[in-house]
C-alpha cells in the first residue's frame, strides 16, 4: 500500500493576485482562489489564504462548476459584482469582485456629467429659442400694430426697415402695399371729387336751361325775351359775353339782336 503525493508551489500565484498596486479592481476590488471545502486557497487584499468563505455564489460556482458572473453579496456581506470561474485542472475556483459602489462609480459619474450636459444644452437652447422667438416675434408684432392703425385710416404709417432678412422683406412689401394703397384712395378721392363738381355742374347746366325756359315762358315780348334770355345764360353758366343772333328773312345773314 503507497501514497503518491504531489505538491505546487503557489507563492509565485500568490504574489501575483495579491498585489495591492495594480489598479485593475480599484480600492474594494479583489480576487482569490477558493478550493471544494470553500478555504481561500490564496488569499485576496483583505483575507489571508487559509480562510473559509461562505457565500451563495461560491457555493454555487463549486456545486455547478461553471463559469459566471453575479451580481451578488460576498463573503463579508457586501453587495459586490463578480466574475467566477471554474479551473477544472485543478478543482479550483478563481473568484474575482469588486464592490457595485465602485463599479458603478464611473457610471453614475458619466450619468450625472451628461444629465449635466442635458441641462445644460436645454438651458442654451431656452435662451437661443427665447431670443429667437424675441427676434422674429417683436417685428412681427411692430407690423402688427402698424396694420391695425393703418386700418385705422392713418395711411402715412410705415414699418421700419432695418433688417436684411425675410422679415425686412416682409416689412418693404407692407410699405409698398401701403404706398399703394394711399396713391388708390387719392385717386379715389380725385374721381369721386371730379365727378362731384361735373354732377353740380350739370345741376347748375339744368337749373340754368329750367329759368331760361321758364323766362321764355313767362316773357311774351320778344326784345325782352332776347335780352333777358342773353343775361340769364351769361349768369347762370358763369360767361363772360354771350351774344344771340337771329337769321334774317332770307335766311342768309345772321344779325346781333343781343349781347
Amino acid at each position: 500500500l503507497g501514497v503518491v503525493a504531489g505538491e505546487a508551489n503557489l507563492i509565485e500565484l500568490n504574489n501575483i493576485m495579491s498585489r495591492q498596486e495594480e489598479p485593475t479592481l480599484g480600492e474594494t476590488g479583489e480576487t482569490y482562489l477558493v478550493g471544494p471545502n470553500e478555504i481561500m486557497l490564496i488569499g485576496s487584499r483583505f483575507l489571508p489564504a487559509g480562510n473559509e468563505v461562505q457565500s451563495p455564489v461560491i457555493q454555487d460556482l463549486l456545486e455547478t462548476r461553471e463559469n459566471f458572473t453575479a451580481t451578488t453579496e460576498n463573503y463579508a456581506n457586501q453587495q459586490v459584482i463578480g466574475v467566477y470561474h471554474w479551473i477544472s485542472n485543478y478543482g479550483v475556483g478563481l473568484v474575482a469582485e469588486q464592490t457595485r459602489s465602485e463599479a458603478f462609480q464611473e457610471v453614475n459619474r458619466t450619468i450625472f456629467i451628461n444629465a449635466g450636459i442635458a441641462l445644460l444644452s436645454i438651458f442654451i437652447a431656452s435662451i437661443a429659442s427665447l431670443f429667437i422667438a424675441q427676434n422674429i416675434g417683436s417685428p412681427l408684432s411692430n407690423l402688427a400694430q402698424i396694420a391695425q392703425r393703418i386700418a385705422g385710416g392713418d395711411l402715412s404709417e410705415r414699418a421700419d426697415i432695418q433688417r436684411r432678412d425675410e422679415i425686412g422683406t416682409l416689412a418693404e412689401s407692407f410699405n409698398s402695399m401701403t404706398v399703394q394703397l394711399q396713391d388708390l384712395i387719392s385717386g379715389l378721392e380725385q374721381r369721386v371729387a371730379e365727378r362731384t363738381n361735373a354732377l353740380a355742374q350739370r345741376s347748375t347746366y339744368l337749373e340754368a336751361s329750367f329759368e331760361v325756359g321758364q323766362t321764355a315762358a313767362t316773357v311774351l315780348d320778344q326784345d325782352q325775351l332776347i335780352n333777358n334770355v342773353v343775361e340769364v345764360i351769361r349768369d347762370r353758366f358763369e360767361l363772360y359775353y354771350v351774344g344771340l343772333f337771329l337769321l334774317d328773312g332770307s335766311r342768309q345773314w345772321a344779325v346781333l339782336r343781343a349781347g
